[in-house]
């Protein structure tokens, strides 16, 4: 067994960059459920915005159950919980332990938000090609920005800490 002295350890500004670099992606990620992802124009009229959180409310209210849960499961929870676990663990000293539980949120962070919210979005945007136009808003961008600079930070955490 390796001694946490053995252990690397993230120094002070390395840590509070890596603490500000996940609060960013939260605070992303939040503002990206509830901004806009899609305006649909219908018979060149009507306009409708639709963000992540009330997409999911409507599957839910249709009793879409599976597709809700599983978008909100993927979406929203799992990156949630994935940012607030390595929040936690990074914001005190390293161990073996900690280290394999870092290692378990970044295999964690591939089962996250951005494969099924695209998957979704594209059949989503299919389904309504012929009925409606759609345009991409902000949020979708907020969720892609989150998801992406969740990736980067837990590659950069990984290689930082196996040094």
């Amino acid at each position: 067994m390796v001694s946490s002295q053995l252990t690397p350890q993230l120094t002070g500004p390395q840590r509070m960059a890596f603490q500000a670099m996940l609060i960013a992606s939260l605070a992303t990620l939040i503002a990206g459920v509830y901004s806009p992802l899609l305006t649909l124009t219908q018979l060149w009229f009507f306009r409708s915005e639709t963000s992540l959180a009330e997409a999911v409310q409507l599957l839910f209210d249709h009793d879409e159950w599976l597709l809700a849960g599983v978008i909100t499961l993927f979406a929203i929870v799992v990156p949630i919980v994935k940012n607030l676990a390595t929040l936690c663990l990074i914001s005190r000293p390293l161990n073996v332990a900690s280290q394999k539980q870092l290692e378990l949120l970044s295999q964690l962070g591939k089962w996250s938000m951005l494969d099924v919210f695209i998957v979704a979005f594209m059949i989503t945007a299919t389904k309504l090609s012929s009925l409606a136009q759609a345009e991409v808003q902000y949020g979708l961008y907020l969720l892609l920005a989150a998801a992406l600079s969740n990736i980067a930070i837990s590659g950069l955490i990984d290689r930082q800490i196996r040094r």
